[in-house]
Parts: structure tokens; sequence; C-alpha cells
């Protein structure tokens, strides 16, 4: 049974032409638009599970309604399966079939400690100082019955067979896309309760980012992904041992934004 207390490796499941960029050290990473707002999503986003509606989503009333904050949409994300084990078993728990869809081969980073430091040392050397990141598994418990807030690592419960481990990355900083200020009504901007300041940054801007990490086959094995489902699957010798990772919240003063109304779909 799936479980934040199970120890566990990070998998990307991805095709096998993304899968060897991967191993070479390339994170993609996508702004959070990408899956969230339907007008930015790219063509190989038009299945259901590359795309969350809700993404972005910061506050839930208790009436169906909700909001979404513009700059969240901005941030870049990299999304992970937490591949777990049951410690009593000494066994993987195996992947929800709806899994495959992601791509046909599974990296399965061993070393989590080191992929993490990697990633974030890759962030400081092309970012230096101004950026903000942090990491940690997906809580799948937006609920538009009650009122309470989101943040970046909150999904619907209907995504939880995705069981996701998420690095977010923010270069905007508190600065508005162009394309945003554009659609503020002046109404807005007189009751808007801080500086607006205009993006200037093209990778934040953009919708998506490599980062560069170095080759990572020091740390990470490639299978194909349907050999995760296999009961007869076996590990091969010398990974290290799956763990649980604490997650990294790097603490960040709140900042005013303008929001989106979202609803809840009958």
């Amino acid at each position: 049974m799936i479980s934040n207390k199970n120890p566990y490796y990070l998998v990307k499941f991805i095709d096998k032409k993304w899968a060897d960029k991967l191993m070479d050290g390339k994170v993609f990473m996508r702004a959070i638009a990408c899956f969230g707002d339907i007008s930015r999503r790219s063509l190989d986003s038009q299945n259901e599970f590359r795309g969350d509606v809700l993404e972005g989503i910061n506050y839930s009333f208790d009436n169906q309604f909700g909001l979404i904050d513009v700059l969240t949409y901005r941030e870049k994300i990299y999304c992970l399966y937490a591949l777990e084990f049951d410690e009593e078993t000494e066994s993987l728990i195996k992947p929800d079939q709806r899994i495959l869809e992601f791509g046909n081969t599974a990296v399965i980073i061993h070393n989590t400690n080191e992929f993490l430091r990697r990633v974030c040392y890759a962030m400081l050397d092309r970012f230096g100082n101004d950026f903000w990141t942090s990491f940690q598994r997906v809580k799948y418990d937006v609920n538009f019955s009650v009122e309470q807030p989101y943040d970046e690592f909150c999904k619907a419960s209907s995504y939880a067979y995705q069981n996701e481990f998420r690095i977010v990355l923010d270069l905007a900083m508190g600065k508005f896309n162009p394309e945003i200020l554009k659609d503020v009504t002046d109404f807005a901007r007189l009751t808007f309760k801080g500086k607006i300041e205009e993006d200037t940054n093209p990778d934040s801007l953009s919708d998506s980012l490599t980062l560069d990490i170095g080759d990572i086959r020091d740390i990470s094995i490639s299978v194909p992904s349907s050999d995760l489902l296999k009961d007869d699957f076996k590990f091969p010798a010398g990974l290290m041992p799956p763990r649980t990772i604490l997650p990294m919240r790097m603490p960040r003063e709140p900042m005013p934004t303008f929001f989106k109304l979202a609803a809840k779909l009958p």
C-alpha cells in the first residue's frame, strides 16, 4: 500500500529518446502554466494525464470556487514518481498501470540525495542567488467543498496514482509576465497591495528550460517502464537502498499577486 512513510526511489517515466538525455544530465523543466492553462498546453499535452486545470491553485472556498495564483503559473517544475518499497515484504509497490502513459522507459534514480544535490548546484551555478526552489512529495488534498489554502505541491485526489515528487523553481521572484499585465484592469491595479514589476528574465518568461547536472549513470539505471509492473522484477545488485526524502521548503516572504477564478466542474 502506498504511504508517505515508505522509503522510495525517484523515477522518471519518459520515452526512450528523452530518457537517454536525462541520463546525460539534461533535466527538462516546464512552467506550471503548461499543465494548468489549457490555452498554453502543447500538442503533446492533449491527454488528460498531462494536464490539471487546478495547477497553481492557491485557495478554495466551501462553495465550489477557488483562486489560481498567476505568479505560481510561471514557476518551473520537474516531476518524478516516488517508487515506494514495502519494508515488511522488502518488495516494491507496483505503480498504477496508467503510469505507462508517461513513457516507455523508467529512469530509476537510486542515489536520490546526490541527484537533488546536483540539481540544486546546477541552479546555483546558472542563476546565482536570483531564484527560489523547494522540493517534496505532492499532497493530493485539493477539495473545493472546504475553505483552505494550497501551494505548488497540492493536486486533486484523482491524480494520486501519479505519486509525484516535485522540484519547483521560481525565477520571477514576484515580477509579472508582461502578457498578464496587459490583461490587468485599472481597478485591479489600484487595489493591488504592492509594487507591480515587469519580468524581463528570458528564463523566467520561457515555458521551459533545461538544467545540465552532468551524466547521472553513476546514480541511476534505466529499464522498460513495463518491467516495474511485473511480479518477478528484480533490481540489479549494487544500488543504494531506497530512502525517505525530507521536504526542502525554502522560506520566502509572501508576495502580492493577481488571481484567476477557478471553479469545480460538475
